[in-house]
């Protein structure tokens, strides 16, 4: 019972810690607790299965809503005219024929909006990014592999 009570305590607290933290490593959970591989593999799976998280290679993601600060769509209508202005600002410097490498992003996605009809290969791992070139005739848009982070945009 005392190792049960341990394990429950030890969830609770790798849940909070994924209240906080959108990744976390494998090491770093063994190390925090002072647990075992083996006990932290057991949390790990137990989380996933209550849909707290998802195990991934070196560690979990969380899959808690947390803060809204990482919202996609909270973050593309803050500071809106800022980010349209930057994203004239940057597309202004691509070259036709250049290839771009676009991350995530709200002021990366303006970016992409003054780009999507211009004569450019994208590399993106955003959606967001991806779909301001949806009706495109000109650009070549390749989206990396991966998970999809539908909050993130990513």
């Amino acid at each position: 019972m005392i190792g049960a009570m341990r394990q429950a305590q030890r969830q609770i607290k790798v849940q909070e810690l994924f209240a906080k933290e959108e990744f976390v490593s494998f090491e770093d959970l063994c190390e925090r607790f002072n647990a075992s591989k083996s006990s932290i593999r057991r949390d790990l799976i137990e989380l996933e299965r209550k849909g707290v998280l998802r195990r991934v290679h070196g560690g979990a993601i969380s899959l808690q809503t947390r803060d809204e600060s990482l919202d996609f769509k909270r973050l593309s209508i803050s500071c809106h005219d800022e980010k349209v202005r930057i994203g004239k600002v940057a597309a202004s410097l691509v070259k036709d024929g250049q290839t771009v490498i676009l991350g995530g992003g709200s002021t990366v996605a303006e970016v992409a909006n003054n780009l999507s009809n211009r004569l450019i290969q994208i590399v993106t791992n955003s959606v967001p990014v991806a779909q301001a070139f949806w009706d495109s005739k000109q650009a070549e848009v390749t989206l990396t592999g991966g998970y999809l982070y539908p909050r993130l945009g990513v």
